[in-house]
């Protein structure tokens, strides 16, 4: 097994890696790589197993899938008229109920089923019943079922390596710190910093805060790569991020605009409303055609056709993920939406990989990757070259 040092960064994008407060003390040049549709949940699977979200059957926090939900318990029509109630309420009240709501089923999750704790955001209460999240750290053994992730590899050929990040590790100076300390103890190291993304989340692309934050990451990855090419000259590092980052311009009341329409959501059709998709599961026929139909008037949006879906590693064979996806272009959001609530954030990613400000960026300190441009599931295949697994 061969020395390797693999330094995720969660949210830098491939136009900002040779900005002058980041520069990487690695012999190759970063190459551009193309994130896949979806959010964090999506590219982790990807990035860590080489497949893409049809084939493993994980894209999104949350499937639609009723019959094995956690929250089977709030399946009340009660709850629904409650949710209605309290999206008429001031702005306080809303918030109050969300927290409580939040903090009450996260409790009683872990009581019915310890393993299947999770926070559930902003998603309504009453729709909670619809759903199944799935294990939230991928970082764990068989997480994917019978698909094998990294770790899982690593594991099975009781290789000598630590994993420092998310979710057990969550401040980067403390990611610093201890994969400082891993370098000398194990074989394989790999890091995950995360706080960019909140920062850029929050504050922009191009905020100070940002910048800031940037040149922290560029102390800390520097010093770790000294580090570990003085203790393993022979040794492979590879850093990567998962996405870009694109400033927030307009935002679309989708939910609202639905909410017109002559429909009852949980009746007629279900509705989940993602930072940058919204997307439906259809009861009725005049709901799909209703729907459809105010959607294509949507400016700012697009839904994707199945063509577009397959293309984009989406053709999934059951609905876990909704019977259509309508998706908004790059500076729009969805708001309100079922993770940042209200708020309406300044930086956003989740859009369209054909958007350059979606892209992320691969670099190493040994033999370069050939091409200037991969994807996410080529990722995989680079670790497992590095690390000398046959």
């Amino acid at each position: 097994m061969n020395k390797t040092l693999i330094v995720f960064i969660d949210g830098l994008g491939y136009d900002r890696v040779n900005d002058s407060s980041f520069t990487l003390n690695l012999s190759n040049e970063p190459i551009r790589l193309t994130p896949a549709l979806g959010y964090s949940s999506a590219q982790q699977s990807i990035m860590w197993t080489g497949k893409m979200p049809s084939e493993t059957g994980r894209w999104s926090e949350l499937a639609y899938s009723p019959e094995s939900s956690p929250w089977w318990w709030l399946g009340s029509r009660y709850l629904m008229y409650l949710d209605e109630l309290v999206a008429r309420a001031p702005r306080k009240f809303r918030s109050l109920y969300e927290i409580v709501a939040r903090e009450t089923i996260r409790f009683l999750s872990g009581w019915i089923r310890p393993f299947r704790s999770y926070d559930a955001f902003a998603v309504p209460v009453s729709k909670l019943s619809h759903f199944t999240p799935y294990e939230s750290d991928i970082h764990q053994p068989g997480c994917l079922g019978e698909t094998e992730t990294l770790f899982d590899i690593l594991r099975s050929r009781g290789v000598n390596y630590r994993y420092i990040g998310y979710p057990d590790v969550k401040e980067d100076h403390e990611v610093h710190g201890k994969g400082m300390e891993a370098i000398m103890e194990n074989d394989v190291i790999i890091l995950g910093f995360t706080e960019l993304d909140s920062i850029e989340h929050h504050y922009g692309v191009d905020s100070r805060e940002a910048r800031d934050k940037l040149g922290e990451l560029n102390a800390f990855i520097n010093d770790l790569i000294a580090l570990f090419e003085s203790s393993n000259p022979d040794g492979t590092v590879i850093v990567f991020s998962d996405h870009g980052m694109s400033e927030v311009k307009h935002s679309i009341d989708v939910q609202g605009r639905v909410n017109c329409l002559d429909l009852r959501d949980g009746y007629d059709y279900l509705s989940f409303y993602d930072a940058t998709m919204a997307r439906f599961w259809f009861y009725t026929e005049a709901a799909e055609s209703w729907i459809t139909e105010l959607l294509n008037t949507i400016e700012g949006g697009t839904i994707l056709e199945d063509e577009e879906l397959l293309s984009l590693g989406l053709d999934f064979s059951d609905d876990a993920f909704g019977d259509l996806i309508f998706l908004v272009d790059e500076g729009f959001v969805v708001s309100p939406n079922y993770f940042q609530g209200r708020t309406v954030p300044r930086g956003m990613h989740g859009y369209h990989p054909r958007n350059p400000g979606q892209h992320a960026f691969l670099a190493k300190n040994d033999e370069p990757v050939p091409r200037s441009t991969i994807s996410m599931d080529e990722v995989f295949d680079i670790f497992i070259q590095a690390l000398g697994i046959t």
